[in-house]
C-alpha cells in the first residue's frame, strides 16, 4: 500500500544515491533516457484528465495485480500531460522521477507547472479470488500510513525541475480505489503524537464495514475516518467518486471545497 521505502539508507548509500541521482539528472537533460512504456496501466501522455481517471486508472485498480503510479501535470500555457508511469509489486511501488523529468524537459521545457497531481493504483480489487473466481472486492481502499509519510518526505519533484528552472505551483497525492480518488497531504491541524495504532483500527473497521454491512453509510463513516487521518497521522483526507472527477478543477487536492449538492460515496 505504500509506495515509498522507509528504511534509513548508511552514509555510504546516501552518497553513492546521491552520485546515481546526479547522473540521471545529468542524463535527463541530454535527453538521453526514454519514457518507459506503460505495463500495467496504459495511459498514454495526451489523455485528458478526466477520462484518465475514470477509464485508465480505474481500469487498472480493478483489472491488474501490482500497483502503478503516474504523475499528471497541468502546464502554464494550458497544457496537461500524463508524462511517465511506472509499474510496482503487489502493494507497492517506487517511482523514478527521472523518467518524468525527463519527458517533460524534452517537450516542454520553459513551462511552469501548474498543478503536479502524484497518483498510485491500490488494485485490491482483484485480489481476493477463491476457486469460483472473485469472492468479494474491497469498495474502498484509502491511503495507508506509508502513503501519508512517504508524501511528507516526498521532495525530488521540487530538486529536479529546479535544475531546469521550473516552478511546481501546485504539488498533491493521491490514490485510486474501485470507487475513485482519494486525495491526501498534512493536516494545519496540531496533533500531539502520531498513533498508527488508533489510525489503524479506524481504517479497518471502515474497510470491513465497506465490505459486509449492508446497513454501511458512507456518508456517516467517512468522516470519522478522516478524523482518525487527522488526528493520529496529521493527515487530511478526502474522497472524489469517479463519476464526479470532472466536476473538479484537475489535481483538486485535499483543500477544494466540493458543492454541497454532491452526494460522495454513491
Amino acid at each position: 500500500m505504500g509506495h515509498m521505502s522507509m528504511e534509513q539508507p548508511s552514509k555510504e548509500k546516501r552518497k553513492r544515491s546521491g552520485v546515481l541521482e546526479a547522473a540521471a539528472v545529468a542524463t535527463a537533460l541530454l535527453g538521453a533516457i526514454d519514457r518507459e512504456p506503460a505495463h500495467a496501466l496504459d495511459l498514454p501522455p495526451e489523455t485528458p484528465w478526466a477520462v484518465g481517471v475514470q477509464k485508465n486508472l480505474r481500469n487498472a485498480v480493478m483489472n491488474e495485480r501490482n500497483e502503478s503510479q503516474t504523475t499528471f501535470l497541468m502546464l502554464s500555457d494550458g497544457t496537461t500531460v500524463w508524462p511517465a508511469v511506472q509499474e510496482g509489486k503487489e502493494t507497492s511501488v517506487v517511482y523514478t522521477i527521472a523518467n518524468e523529468f525527463n519527458y517533460v524537459v524534452k517537450n516542454h521545457r520553459g513551462e511552469q507547472i501548474e498543478a503536479r497531481c502524484s497518483i498510485h493504483t491500490h488494485p485490491f480489487a482483484y485480489k481476493m479470488e477463491g476457486p469460483f473466481g472473485k469472492m468479494y472486492s474491497l469498495p474502498y481502499n484509502p491511503p495507508s500510513d506509508l502513503d501519508i509519510r512517504a508524501a511528507g518526505m516526498d521532495k525530488d519533484y521540487e530538486r529536479f525541475y529546479s535544475l531546469a528552472k521550473m516552478k511546481v505551483k501546485k504539488n498533491v497525492f493521491a490514490s485510486a480505489d474501485s470507487k475513485g480518488l482519494w486525495y491526501y497531504g498534512a493536516s494545519p491541524a496540531n496533533f500531539a503524537k502520531e498513533d498508527s495504532g488508533a489510525w489503524d483500527k479506524a481504517f479497518s473497521k471502515f474497510v470491513h464495514q465497506s465490505i459486509f454491512d449492508k446497513n454501511f453509510e458512507f456518508t456517516v463513516e467517512y468522516p470519522k475516518l478522516q478524523e482518525a487521518y487527522r488526528k493520529n497521522l496529521g493527515a487530511e483526507i478526502r474522497f472524489v467518486p469517479y463519476e464526479q472527477v470532472s466536476q473538479e478543477p484537475v489535481c483538486a487536492g485535499v483543500d477544494y471545497k466540493a458543492a454541497k449538492s454532491v452526494a460522495l460515496g454513491k
